[in-house]
């Protein structure tokens, strides 16, 4: 629940930086938050042992929420690089195979936490994931790309956003962008689904089963990116 109030609270906030500061400079910006927050929590770990009704448990948690929240800047900056890199009427199949791509590293990495974490235990596992962050912000040096003259309105709509304008929130702005009452529609009900599964599994998740096998079924749901991805790269999105 913690983890959804963030991403609703600092989503908008998160797109105005990504329009702000550009693509790439969001992702940089973005994995070192991310990998700053983890190295915190793998400090603070290994200096006081967090147990239950320890404060350091909740700073511990904290943490993690505030590094793993920070990613989707670099989510929102990856999904819109494609209209940057792809020509418009390819867009829609690029799109499918980030989407595919996107599936194979769920797959890849749901199953290895499960595993890492059931086996290695919760601190190798945050220690690897920093060491995977850091790989990421090393690549992300390793080239640049070139964006469009950045908006330097965004402040303002921000501002207007937050403070003394709605207009943002009326049905009739959001009909100006054909599809997108559906996506919004589509994006609340998983989370909602979303929601009341990870309610589920925090009660009674480890009653049924380890925490290795959780990460081999979230790594098997992964199946359905990549079958979405690839439905999308074949036909297209369609003709509106």
């Amino acid at each position: 629940a913690s983890y959804t109030i963030f991403m609703s609270l600092l989503a908008p906030v998160y797109g105005v930086i990504v329009d702000k500061i550009g693509r790439y400079r969001s992702m940089v910006t973005a994995t070192i938050i991310s990998l700053s927050f983890y190295i915190a929590a793998i400090l603070i770990f290994f200096f006081t042992q967090p147990t239950q009704g320890n404060v350091w448990l909740w700073v511990f948690g904290g943490l993690l929420l505030l590094g793993s929240t920070a990613d989707k800047i670099r989510s929102i900056a990856l999904s819109t690089s494609i209209t940057l890199l792809i020509l418009p009427e390819n867009r829609a199949k690029a799109n499918g195979i980030v989407g595919m791509v996107g599936g194979v590293s769920f797959i890849l990495m749901a199953a290895f936490a499960g595993i890492a974490v059931g086996t290695l235990g919760i601190f190798l596992a945050i220690v690897i994931s920093a060491i995977i962050l850091l790989t990421v912000l090393v690549h992300l040096l390793t080239f640049k790309i070139v964006e469009p003259e950045l908006n330097t309105n965004v402040n303002n709509n921000v501002n207007s956003f937050y403070k003394n304008d709605n207009r943002f929130l009326k049905l009739s702005v959001l009909k100006t962008f054909p599809g997108l009452i559906v996506l919004i529609f589509l994006g609340a009900f998983n989370d909602f689904i979303g929601g009341i599964f990870r309610a589920l599994m925090d009660a009674y998740g480890i009653e049924m089963f380890g925490v290795e096998m959780w990460g081999i079924l979230f790594g098997a749901t992964g199946i359905g990116f990549i079958l979405g991805g690839f439905l999308v790269t074949k036909f297209g999105v369609g003709s509106n």
